[in-house]
């Protein structure tokens, strides 16, 4: 798993769809997130174009979660 990813939090809809596929583009391969953020769609929209475009295998791509704790 990579040490270093993106993180996602409090990004607007097109922001966010842009930055994952910026970071799949360049090289980067986790992206953080949280259920609390809202953008499970953006995050996932990002994913699928960057995989479309760039060719990347969905294997490589490690997106990562938090539990809220109550």
């Amino acid at each position: 798993m990579p040490v270093l990813g993106l993180g996602t939090y409090a990004l607007d809809y097109d922001t966010c769809v842009n930055s994952v596929k910026t970071l799949l583009k360049n090289g980067g391969r986790l992206i953080d997130t949280a259920y609390m953020y809202g953008n499970e769609d953006a995050v996932g929209e990002g994913v699928r174009q960057a995989m479309a475009e760039y060719g990347i295998a969905r294997e490589e791509i490690f997106v990562i979660t938090k539990i809220y704790p109550t």
